[in-house]
């Protein structure tokens, strides 16, 4: 079977089939795998069959993987570069993985680093038989669609991103036993600002590029102004016809080019039944401009 990319949508997505994740790439197929990425945004490849190593390798195929700050007990054991996320437990009951309590929670990763990610890989090991979609939605779509007086105000600005408030947040709503980064790790994560609307350093394609939760404020606003205005971008950004709904099952590897998507978590709803997921984010070569 030849590499086939299926949308999912008008707008963004596409399954990816074809390809078999175990194996490595050639160089020439990753340039149709990467395209792809750039031209759909998010891809889907299904009934994957990876471990750990494999996870990783494709990962850092597309960027440098970067170990997160914090949660050492949810990090895989031997490879810290996957990030578990869900309800999963050990033979003790002791949670081994990450489980977001907040809800929705409209966001694109690596917002607060000076080099947020190129892409993110989430690899589904254990799903719930209903529960545990992840949402995902175009900030390109949401910028093209905008009026030409909304784009000409929210353009300039500049958001102010704090990692350390982003960790409080989601460890406070969860069962995370530590909610703070000690003075060691709060040293690597220095508050960034970041522009609101990105250009695609592929593409020249402007999208909004925005995480709620992890900001600080904008530039020049106080904070219930910010608080003001970012609702009123995430409604861009999440208008229902805009959202695609990924239901989850075991095989499921997507990837998303962070630098035109955003993605969220839908509410815990599944407590009787196992979900553990595989994350791995990276560290791009590139400022947001």
């Amino acid at each position: 079977m030849s590499l086939s990319f299926h949308p999912v949508r008008d707008d963004f997505g596409a399954e990816v089939t074809g390809v078999d994740l175990r194996e490595e790439m050639p160089p020439e197929v990753f340039r149709h795998v990467y395209d792809g990425l750039v031209r759909y945004g998010l891809l889907l490849f299904r009934n994957q069959n990876l471990g750990p190593e494999q996870e990783i390798a494709f990962a850092r195929r597309f960027n440098r993987i970067r170990i997160y700050l914090g949660n050492d007990d949810t990090k895989m054991v031997g490879h810290p570069e996957i990030n578990q996320l869900g309800n999963a437990t050990d033979e003790n009951g002791k949670p081994i993985a990450f489980q977001n309590k907040t809800g929705i929670e409209w966001h694109t990763d690596g917002t607060g680093f000076p080099y947020p990610p190129v892409s993110t890989v989430l690899y589904c090991v254990a799903a719930p038989a209903k529960g545990g979609e992840t949402l995902y939605a175009s900030g390109k779509r949401a910028w093209d669609d905008l009026p030409d007086d909304v784009k000409q105000r929210l353009e300039p600005l500049k958001v102010r991103y704090s990692f350390q408030n982003l960790y409080k947040k989601l460890t406070t709503a969860s069962d995370a036993a530590k909610t703070e980064l000690d003075d060691n790790e709060k040293s690597q994560a220095p508050d960034v600002v970041h522009p609101l609307v990105r250009t695609h350093a592929v593409t020249g394609h402007k999208a909004l590029w925005f995480t709620e939760a992890e900001m600080a404020c904008f530039e020049g606003m106080t904070r219930e102004a910010s608080a003001e205005l970012g609702q009123e971008i995430l409604g861009y950004i999440s208008r229902p016809d805009y959202v695609y709904a990924h239901a989850w099952k075991p095989g499921d590897l997507m990837i998303w080019d962070n630098r035109q998507m955003h993605h969220s978590p839908t509410p815990y709803t599944y407590n009787n039944e196992v979900r553990l997921m595989h994350r791995i984010s990276g560290e791009g070569d590139e400022v947001p401009c």
